[in-house]
């Protein structure tokens, strides 16, 4: 849960870049499947209202760790 996280979101807002921290299904709540789906989703939204928030929707970085990690990737792996 990202409430137990240190959001960076001020110090890289600060410095110019877009933050967006995302809270996504728990495996024991979804089938891994249906988490993986909500998390391209969040990047497919990002992607689409880059310009409301002052972005470049071409210069998007994903990265996660532990099981974001591994969402991350399948983010990458996705068939945009």
């Amino acid at each position: 849960d990202k409430t137990s996280y240190h959001d960076p979101t001020k110090t890289f807002n600060q410095a110019g870049t877009t933050w967006i921290l995302i809270n996504y299904l728990l495996t024991s709540e979804v089938a891994l499947n249906d988490r993986v789906e909500d998390v391209r989703s969040y990047a497919a939204w990002v992607y689409n209202n880059a310009a409301e928030f002052n972005s470049d929707e071409n210069r998007i970085c994903v990265v996660g760790r532990s099981a974001g990690a591994h969402l991350t990737g399948t983010v990458a792996a996705s068939d945009w």
